[in-house]
């Protein structure tokens, strides 16, 4: 969760932009519009390895919510983004549901390396944050 100076509809606009999202994940190297709703997305993973899948959204309400879900097999994700107006902008909250694509392997690398997915979730939206609030994300924030 992270609370933005901006409104719902502002928020929502830039989350949408998917082919965007290199600019506050460091670890999304491209997403691609492949249909009406529907994505390609290329991440790096642990040790540099390159992950890749497609996904389609399962809702998209302006400013409210956008869902999607992975159409990949062996790289089964899920979520949703709300978008929830609070006195002074925008509480955007994000919420995953994701396989161990690497198993207990990756599970323990990403212990050791400490890139858990939750601790990269929060440092995207800290990134989200800067890059909606000043239109640039401060360098020492990188993964």
């Amino acid at each position: 969760v992270v609370e933005v100076m901006a409104s719902p509809e502002e928020a929502y606009k830039m989350w949408s932009r998917f082919e965007d999202f290199p600019r506050f994940m460091a670890n999304v190297v491209e997403v691609r519009k492949t249909g009406a709703n529907t994505w390609r997305w290329v991440a790096e993973g642990p040790l540099d390895d390159r992950i890749e899948w497609n996904a389609e959204l399962t809702a998209n309400r302006p400013g409210k919510i956008i869902a999607w879900r992975s159409t990949t097999a062996g790289v089964p994700n899920s979520g949703e983004v709300l978008f929830e107006p609070t006195e002074h902008g925008t509480r955007v909250l994000v919420v995953m549901r994701y396989g161990q694509t690497a198993g207990p392997i990756g599970t323990l690398v990403g212990r050791v390396t400490g890139s858990s997915p939750e601790s990269i979730v929060r440092q995207y939206l800290r990134r989200f944050k800067q890059l909606i609030e000043a239109g640039e994300v401060a360098q020492s924030t990188a993964l």
